[in-house]
């Protein structure tokens, strides 16, 4: 199922461009999404950061998944972007398709926060014990 597309909310403070910020969260705290999405060919495209695997059951939510920056300590992660902290996701975007479809079941939410004087979008879903998938940046 559609769930949304993939956009640029949250720009220009929250956003460079085009892309889905993938989380994932387990009992309330960041996990990192390549442990739960299927193992499958990717397109890295986050230099210089390199490659890392997949190792979960989950579907991925876009189709021909471009990685764009990993999750945790990563290269802009290092030089301050996150205050500080660790990139809380994986991003990805396509070049063949903008939707953004559900992994699994689960109970749909839908909203926006405020992001540095920007509306930046996001889809969730609570997938049930305590898994929540979180969709940024959406339209």
């Amino acid at each position: 199922e559609t769930i949304a597309l993939i956009g640029n909310s949250g720009a220009p403070g929250c956003s460079s461009g085009p892309h889905l910020h993938l989380e994932a969260r387990k009992d309330g705290n960041h996990q990192n999404p390549a442990d739960y999405l299927k193992d499958r060919g990717v397109q890295f495209d986050n230099s210089p950061d390199g490659t890392f695997s997949f190792s979960g059951s989950l579907e991925w939510p876009i189709e021909n998944p471009r990685v764009t920056q990993g999750y945790g300590m990563t290269h802009w992660a290092r030089i301050g972007w996150y205050g500080g902290g660790p990139h809380t996701g994986i991003d990805m975007t396509s070049e063949t398709s903008s939707l953004i479809k559900a992994p699994k079941d689960g109970t749909i939410y839908k909203g926006s926060t405020s992001c540095r004087g920007a509306t930046m979008n996001y889809v969730a879903i609570d997938h049930g014990d305590n898994l929540f998938t979180w969709y940024w940046h959406v339209k």
